[in-house]
């Protein structure tokens, strides 16, 4: 019972990481000036997303980057529990820009 429900976790974690950094990259491309150059790699979204305060800090953000990035590949125990360890962080983080989001868009 308790892989089961460490599987959804997991699996929710997936789903809510791609839905934040897609986000992510459909507000950079509609607010950032179009001299800005466009980010071009994960790790340069999270960096812009952090200068333009959508989220306190990017680094956080590589480790959730790794994380989905293990998720996708063959699941093993160890892998499982990798991902487990930092849910609660991303999950606090992923609260901390849905509320930034609402701020910037009013």
């Amino acid at each position: 019972m308790r892989e089961v429900i460490e599987e959804g976790v997991i699996q929710n974690f997936e789903f809510t990481y791609e839905l934040c950094w897609k986000f992510m990259v459909r507000w950079i491309s509609q607010e950032i000036p179009p001299e800005e150059p466009f980010p071009r790699t994960k790790r340069d979204i999270f960096r812009t997303a952090a200068r333009y305060g959508l989220i306190r800090d990017q680094k956080p953000w590589f480790r959730y980057v790794e994380a989905h990035y293990m998720t996708s590949h063959a699941y093993d125990r160890k892998k499982a529990e990798t991902v487990l360890a930092i849910v609660g962080e991303f999950l606090s983080d992923a609260k901390g820009f849905y509320r930034e989001i609402e701020v910037v868009n009013v």
